[in-house]
């Protein structure tokens, strides 16, 4: 997803089966839909569903809490910079985080917050021309 220079959204989508060898297919209409737990931002998903055209379709339904990631490196590092930055031949660095908040995370200096980087489990399924398949991640 991205924004145009007016500010309205913009979705680009192409789909295509990995091992068919047929061209990817663009969509013409996105749908996209979403049941949160939350309201605080980022907020955390309980399903969604991400609709291309009238026959693609895919769904997903959280199998777990999200977990919240800030130290991954987006961002995470003191330095703010994030991953492939270069800080040297070594540079270690280490963070302590209190967790204790399903969406809140707790950090060194005292200051709570809810970090962007999470990942969730979640059930995948995908409806379209081809078929069904269902799938986890």
């Amino acid at each position: 997803m991205a924004q145009r220079a007016s500010g309205s959204p913009a979705v680009s989508v192409r789909m295509a089966p990995r091992q068919s060898g047929r061209a990817p297919r663009g969509g013409e209409q996105v749908g996209i839909a979403a049941e949160f737990v939350d309201a605080d931002r980022p907020r955390r998903v309980r399903s969604g569903s991400f609709a291309v055209d009238d026959d693609a379709r895919i769904e997903v339904c959280a199998l777990g809490p999200a977990v919240a990631m800030p130290g991954l490196g987006y961002g995470g590092y003191n330095d703010g910079r994030g991953l492939g930055a270069w800080r040297g031949i070594e540079h270690d660095e280490a963070d302590v985080w209190d967790v204790s908040h399903c969406g809140e995370v707790g950090y060194p200096d005292g200051s709570r917050g809810r970090p962007a980087d999470r990942i969730q489990p979640v059930t995948l399924t995908q409806y379209g021309p081809d078929g069904t398949s269902h799938g986890t991640a």
